[in-house]
Parts: C-alpha cells; structure tokens; sequence
C-alpha cells in the first residue's frame, strides 16, 4: 500500500465465509486511516505535569471551590513555557512526519498508528485496564493518541517477512508496540448494550489474524461528478417538494417528515447514511445494489411498517406507512435505488434522479399530502406508494465531513448522558468517584468544549447540540434532585436568541 495518510482502510477480523447468519456492521463506524508512528513523549510529559498541578490545587471536600479548567490550563502554561514549547514542536515534528511518509511503501515490521476516521480517535491498549470479557486481556479502546496507540504490522505467513512491502488483503497480524499485546477479537463476549450485538477488542497474548480492505471515500469534485459510496452520509430530496427528508421525535416514536428552506438544507436531522445491505465493501453504489438506509441522528433506519394495512387512494393506488426500526437486520428495511432515466449508467452518482423502492413491499417512497378533511399541522410526512410517479424523484445531496464529525461527537456525549439517566431509572444510586460517574462528568466536559470555541458560545455547534435534544438530556439530569423545577418550555423560550450556555 503506497502512502500512510491517503488510505483509509476498514479492519475486517477473518470469519469462517460460511456462517449461514453473517452480520455486516455500520460500515462508516468501521473505517480507519494509517499513519505513521508520531512521538508523544513531550506530550505525555506535559499532560503529566498538568494533572499533577491539578490535583494538588486546593479543592473543599463538598467541590464548593472550583477552578475553570481553562483559566487553570493558561496560568499552568505560563508557568511551565518550556513543556508547552516543547509539546507544540513535536507536533510540529508530527506533522512533518506524516507528510514526509506520504509517498512511502508500507512493510511489514512498520510502527503505524490507526485514526478512527469518524471520531479522529486513535485505537490503543490501556495498560492499566483488563478486558471487559477476558481479565487476562487489556482493554483496547480509540482515545486521543499516545504512545500505546502505536501498533507493529506483522505478516502472519511464513512468506514474508519484515521489510516485505505489505499487499491489499494480506493476513496481517497487529501487536502492540508498548505492551506486546496482539490485537484480539473476543469472540463469545457481547459488548453490553450494543445494537447491532458487537464483539469486543482487546489487547491479547494470542495471535489473531486481520486484513487490510481498501475503502474508496467520496473525492472532493464537483457533486456531479462525484459516485456515492457505500457508507457515506447523504441527504434525501425531494424534487416535486423542493424539501429534504427530516427525521422528527413526536411521543417517543420517530417519525419521516419533509423540511423546506434552509432548515431542511442545513438540519442535523436529516443525515441519512447508505449502508449496504448484502456486503460491507466501501466501493461505487450500483443501481443493482441493496441499501439500508440509517439515519445519523437515532441511529434508526427506514422502514416499510410491517403487517400494516394499506390504504386505498382516491386515485386507487395503495399507501402504506413509513417508519423507523432498530432492527439493522429486518427485511422490510431494505431499499433499492431505482433510476430515472435509463442510460445512467451502472454507478449511482449525486446528481441523479431516481425513485426509492423497498424491496419487500415492491412499493416506492413518496410525499404524503394531507387531504382537506385531515387535521395536520407542520410539513408533510412521507409513505410508501403501490406505483411511482414523478412526484416520487428523490436526489441524494453530500455532506460535508466536518459535519459527519460533530454528529459522531454529539452523539457520544449524549450515549453517555443517556446511559447514566438508565442506571438511575434502574434504581442504581450514583457514587462519586465511580469509573461511571467519572464518565459522566467528563461527557458533560465534552459537552461544554463542544458547544464553545475560546471561551465563546459556538452557534452551529449549539444548534446541532439542541437539535439532538441535549437539553431535554440535561433538564432530566437536573430533575433528579428536585420534586419540583422550572418547565422545560420556559427554559427552551430564549433558545433562538441566547441559545444555552454550560458552566462547571
């Protein structure tokens, strides 16, 4: 594989190719890039020194005298300039090196490192942390990079050795160049709580072995010149409508919608990502191939509404309802990209026209209006109809990776926020100092980072956040305490205007 820093590859663990029941996972989770090895060790040194500033400023047993971490993080640079130039010229060194190694083959015996493309994490072991499912193994996890994230690719047959170039779908082996562990899927552990069911990586003594798969992301041209990519994150138009397809919380269901003016155009709701259906390769959509499509946002994916009865049109044309499921292997979640016009060629582009079909009902997705006699209030939602018209031509719009990447932070902040709002309702009594709550307070760290740029409120960032409904999360976290407490409707009047703000 030429280059570091160019290719972006998924990590796919060698299965037996005859499982009669083969799980395909969110394949835009599943993608890492190579770099090379970066040093962290003025780094590591500052954030050292830094903590241990930290823990000895003076703090109330009650947490009554807090600092701001910021300012503590500015007076803490000006007393120590030495380790913080220190740190900015190895990053400069980094930078340099990941250029420099740009146009380099990669060998077997390379130190690399593995950026989690959707969360710009590193994956690593943790030294001091076993295994969920296996006491014996570390823990791996993606965090932000450091010398344990530098892995060792290794051939796992007998004809190569270290030094050989190393080729698309070698069986490779990863070990970890700090604690000589071997990357390691834990086969009969379940990752608690994880839907799709997900499998646990560690750190292991025992070898396993992987495979590069190249992945193809979407080029930076023009949008029609562009192929769609399995994985990637779309929007959905509607041209008859001149409105994009938005997904809306109504009494706990999720609910289609369509969404006109720059609403629609610019709403973190109406992210919808392509996955494939029968492969997990990150290659050109072709109009031959089956789509789920999930929606970035509640990590749902679009549906046919199964043993629902159809609806008889004026016109006699049947209708059927369109929802939402978790279930990521239900056969009437599965859509086909039918095109417009007939010489499109093989491969599914962004500017072309084409109607969305689920395959199970053989029925195709269209606006629902609202008849005079309906009560309705908002936009109009959307249905699956017996026959296609022209007012059933969709388009798929790009999105920009910078907002691909907020979407996946937000959405972390809010799984952790959520998980503790879980435990809670399950009668467990949150003790301080606990590795949960320890996580929940740094989500709410993240929170507050997320939502501000240099100590200002960051707008785009705080609709995005209020769009996910973090302050319907945080008004249930502050509830708790309290019999009684201001309505959430009056905490949300000012939003437009004021927006939010989080302190510590």
């Amino acid at each position: 594989a030429n280059g570091f820093s160019t290719k972006s590859c998924g990590m796919q663990r060698v299965v037996n190719k005859s499982d009669p029941n083969p799980s395909f996972p969110e394949f835009a989770d599943a993608v890492f890039e190579l770099t090379p090895q970066q040093t962290y060790t003025a780094t590591e040194k500052y954030n050292k020194s830094r903590e241990q500033a930290r823990i000895g400023s003076p703090t109330s047993e009650d947490d009554e005298v807090v600092v701001d971490s910021e300012i503590a993080d500015l007076a803490f640079r000006e007393a120590n300039k030495g380790l913080f130039e220190n740190m900015e010229q190895e990053k400069s060194r980094n930078i340099e090196t990941i250029e420099r190694m740009q146009d380099e083959k990669l060998m077997y015996g390379h130190i690399v490192q593995l950026r989690h493309v959707s969360s710009n994490l590193y994956l690593q072991c943790r030294g001091d942390e076993p295994a969920e499912g296996d006491r014996d193994a570390l823990r791996v996890v993606v965090d932000a990079p450091n010398s344990a994230s530098h892995w060792r690719i290794m051939p796992s047959l007998r004809l190569y050795t270290e030094g050989d170039p190393v080729h698309i779908n070698d069986p490779i082996l990863l070990v970890n160049d700090r604690f000589n562990r071997y990357l390691f899927i834990n086969t009969p552990h379940v990752l608690e709580g994880s839907n799709p069911p997900r499998l646990e990586a560690t750190g292991h003594t025992a070898k396993q072995i992987f495979r590069l798969k190249l992945y193809a992301p979407v080029a930076s041209k023009e949008v029609n010149e562009v192929n769609v990519m399995g994985g990637c994150a779309v929007r959905l138009y509607s041209q008859e409508c001149e409105a994009f397809f938005v997904v809306e919380e109504e009494t706990g269901d999720h609910v289609v919608r369509t969404c006109v003016g720059h609403h629609g155009k610019s709403s973190s709701n109406g992210l919808f990502v392509l996955d494939f259906a029968e492969k997990i390769s990150g290659d050109s959509a072709l109009w031959t191939d089956k789509f789920r499509i999930r929606h970035m946002g509640s990590g749902k994916y679009l549906t046919a509404v199964e043993g629902a009865e159809p609806e008889t049109t004026q016109t006699g044309l049947k209708r059927l309802p369109l929802g939402m499921t978790d279930s990521f292997t239900s056969k009437f979640a599965v859509f086909q990209l039918i095109p417009f016009f007939s010489n499109t060629g093989k491969h599914i582009r962004l500017d072309s026209t084409f109607f969305l079909m689920n395959v199970e009902t053989k029925a195709f997705v269209d606006v629902r209006f609202p008849t005079a006699t309906e009560e309705h209030s908002g936009d109009p939602g959307v249905c699956l109809m017996s026959q296609a018209s022209d007012d059933s031509t969709l388009k798929l719009v790009r999105v920009v990776p910078d907002l691909c990447t907020s979407m996946s932070r937000i959405k972390g902040i809010m799984d952790s926020l959520n998980k503790y709002l879980e435990d809670i309702a399950a009668g467990h009594k949150p003790e301080p100092k606990t590795p949960h709550t320890k996580r929940t307070m740094n989500a709410l760290h993240q929170l507050q980072r997320f939502v501000t740029r240099a100590g200002v409120a960051y707008n785009e960032h705080q609709i995005l956040a209020m769009e996910q409904n973090v302050l319907v999360t945080l008004y249930k976290m502050l509830k708790l305490p309290f019999d009684k407490l201001v309505p959430l409707e009056r905490v949300q009047e000012k939003q437009n205007s004021a927006l939010f703000k989080i302190t510590r």
